[in-house]
Formats: C-alpha cells, sequence, structure tokens
C-alpha cells in the first residue's frame, strides 16, 4: 500500500465502528491522522476506541453531520491542540444532539459558531483549578473552560457539568456576541446578563423560566453585592433613573409594587406571597433572544 501522511490532519468515518469503515479508520490513524469514528453501534464503538475518537452520533441525523463537517472546515478548529480538538467536537456533538432542548436557539448558536461568515472562534482556556467559571465571550473569541470538558477518547458523560458548559454556557456567552453587550453600571447591563440566562434556560428546558426560577436562579444573584454582576447593580442602583428600570423589573416578575424602600425585601420574599405565585412566565427581556 501506498505510504500516507495524514499527520497534522483530521478525519472524520461515519459507520467506522466495523466494517468497511473501521478498516478505513485505522488506516488513517495509521498514516497519523486524528480520526473521529461517527457510529450509532455504541459497543462497537468503544471497540474502536483505542486507535480513534468515538462519537456515538446517528449519522442519519442531518444536521449534526452537517455541523461536524461545519467544524472541519474551521481555521481555528484546524490550529487546535488535539486534546482540544477533542474537547471541541465533543461540546459540539453534545450541541447538535441534545434532544430535550429549544432546537432553534441551538441551532441558531451552532450556525453562529460555525457559519461560513462567523468571526468567532473558540479556544479552551485553563482557569484555577476548582473554578466553578465556564467561559467568557471576548470580542470574537469564545474562551471556554478546558477542566470542565475531559480530553481523551471517551464518550462525553451526560451530567450536569457537561450540559452546564455546552448547552448553557455556549448559548449564555453567543447571546452576549450577537447583543453586542458591554459591562456597565447600568440596568442594561444587568437585564443583559439575565436575557444570556434567560436563552441557556431556553435552550436546555424548550421552555420559559418560571418568575420564581428566575428569580431563585439568577435574579437574585445579580443582585447579589458579593456576586460579579452585583457591584455593578448596585452601583446603578445609586442612579434614580436607572432605579426606577431596576424596580419595574422586579414589579414585572414578582407583580408587587416595588420602591426603593422594599426591593431587597420583594427580592428575598416567598414567591408563594406574589399576586402570581411565582407561576408566571419570567419577563421576555429586550434584545435577541434566540441567537439568531
Amino acid at each position: 500500500m501506498h505510504a500516507l501522511d495524514f499527520r497534522n490532519r483530521t478525519a472524520v468515518v461515519t459507520g467506522g465502528a466495523a466494517g468497511i469503515g473501521l478498516a478505513v479508520a485505522q488506516r488513517l490513524a495509521a498514516s497519523g491522522a486524528s480520526v473521529a469514528v461517527w457510529d450509532r453501534d455504541q459497543p462497537a464503538l468503544a471497540a474502536a476506541l483505542p486507535f480513534a475518537r468515538g462519537y456515538p452520533v446517528d449519522v442519519a441525523d442531518a444536521d449534526a453531520v452537517a455541523n461536524f463537517d461545519r467544524l472541519l472546515h474551521k481555521d481555528w478548529f484546524r490550529a487546535e491542540s488535539l486534546d482540544n480538538k477533542q474537547r471541541t467536537l465533543k461540546t459540539i456533538g453534545r450541541l447538535s444532539t441534545y434532544p430535550t432542548g429549544d432546537r432553534q436557539i441551538i441551532y441558531n448558536t451552532l450556525d453562529k459558531l460555525l457559519g461560513d461568515k462567523s468571526p468567532i472562534k473558540l479556544e479552551w482556556k485553563k482557569y484555577p483549578d476548582k473554578s466553578t467559571f465556564w467561559g467568557e465571550m471576548g470580542d470574537t473569541v469564545l474562551y471556554l473552560n478546558r477542566q470542565k470538558i475531559p480530553k481523551g477518547n471517551d464518550k462525553l458523560p451526560e451530567n450536569d457539568e457537561t450540559n452546564s458548559l455546552a448547552i448553557e454556557t455556549v448559548p449564555h456567552e453567543v447571546n452576549h456576541f450577537v447583543n453586542h453587550d458591554k459591562v456597565a453600571s447600568t440596568f442594561h447591563y444587568f437585564e443583559s446578563e439575565y436575557r444570556a440566562w434567560y436563552v441557556e434556560f431556553k435552550a436546555e428546558h424548550n421552555r420559559v423560566p418560571t418568575s420564581q426560577e428566575a428569580m431563585d436562579q439568577r435574579i437574585s444573584w445579580q443582585l447579589n453585592p458579593k456576586s460579579f454582576y452585583g457591584k455593578y447593580a448596585a452601583s446603578a442602583l445609586k442612579n434614580p433613573q436607572e432605579a426606577q428600570k431596576f424596580y419595574h423589573f422586579l414589579e414585572s416578575m414578582t407583580g408587587m409594587k416595588v420602591d426603593a424602600k422594599n426591593w431587597k425585601t420583594v427580592v428575598k420574599s416567598d414567591p408563594a406571597t406574589w399576586p402570581n405565585k411565582g407561576q408566571a412566565a419570567a419577563p421576555v427581556p429586550s434584545g435577541n433572544v434566540d441567537n439568531h
């Protein structure tokens, strides 16, 4: 057989866990390629893992296959290390095949990452050990915590940590990009963080959050002076005009009358005492809420 040199190249083999597909994947791997094998037969896929990265992707899923194809054409992906290529493939695979989320948001998010004209590139960053930081959006670089997605050939574990990065953080940070969000001591910035959370919640759960979920999971944290966002909210609340926007927002969430004297009490109150009992849909934030 002719010698082939596929070093520093990435190959994807569909149906690669057995038969001709397996033989092709083995030859590519022997020639130095970084090989990703897709197959629906997970036991056979596991057997192929000693020489290739296995992804249990339904090759009949045209969107998933198309997303991997687009990824392989991105210059930033080609320039990644092998370890980070593995992390990226697993993340895009999880997003592409996540069965219970808002498919429109997920589709739009993937398009912003993988589209021909997209300026975004993904970069895996090392954060401090045990960091709860999942990622952040630079001007055109999406930084993700490489400690949250394992390198290597193993199937990506499906758990809160991997879903938090792939299904929540990626749509969240892309939402900041499409809305041109900037950190500031304003209600607009406060709402932009709420909006990005609102989008990630829909991406994961395929529904809008309730007011209680929004308060418990996001708003009380954003108003907590000990959080990253709290200091910006506290500064904005010193401005009477900005403060009125916060009060109006809390009123729309709780159904209660909110002012400078009681807003902290309202934030800490039991949703069961709200007129809407906390079960009404959370307020729809302004701006782009589907990452189109």
